[in-house]
């Protein structure tokens, strides 16, 4: 299975609750009802969306959807997650549970693509990356090699 986490509140449907979207988002990415049943007190206790959980997506903010994104995405755990630049959203307290939840997920031996220009978070939490340019792969590697290469990269942009 795999799973997705890009974007605030892809996927969500503005005049449903967060409890109806969790259903809807849970549901595309291949979660049966019945796995989705027995997540939702850990989804609504990571997002700390309490009464808002039921009220329509419309009345949050983007803050709110992206809690509401990131705990059902990770809630389950995908062969593979897809996390595109959401890691970022939220108050440090948040970010820094996410950030955990995530980990977690690595360490138990899922598979994690991450797109991300956060350098602290990628040198944290990643044991290889890509670094690419148009689309194109420059280069593969440990986090460190490849952020001398970004950096030297930025360098040369900046003095052309």
């Amino acid at each position: 299975m795999v799973s997705l986490l890009a974007g605030v509140g892809v996927g969500f449907s503005k005049d449903l609750t967060g409890l109806e979207n969790t259903y809807l988002y849970a549901s595309l990415m291949g979660w049966k009802k019945k796995q989705i049943d027995e997540k939702i007190d850990d989804i609504l206790r990571f997002s700390e969306l309490d009464h808002h959980f039921f009220r329509p997506i419309r009345t949050y903010s983007s803050g709110m959807k992206a809690r509401l994104g990131i705990s059902v995405a990770t809630a389950f755990r995908p062969d593979i997650l897809l996390v595109d630049e959401v890691l970022g959203v939220g108050d440090a307290s948040f970010r820094k549970k996410s950030e955990r939840r995530v980990r977690e997920m690595i360490d138990g031996s899922g598979t994690v693509i991450i797109v991300s220009h956060s350098q602290g978070l990628m040198m944290e939490i990643c044991d290889r990356i890509i670094l690419m340019e148009e689309g194109r792969i420059l280069a593969i590697g440990e986090p460190k090699e490849i952020y001398k290469q970004y950096n030297s990269l930025l360098k040369t942009d900046s003095t052309e």
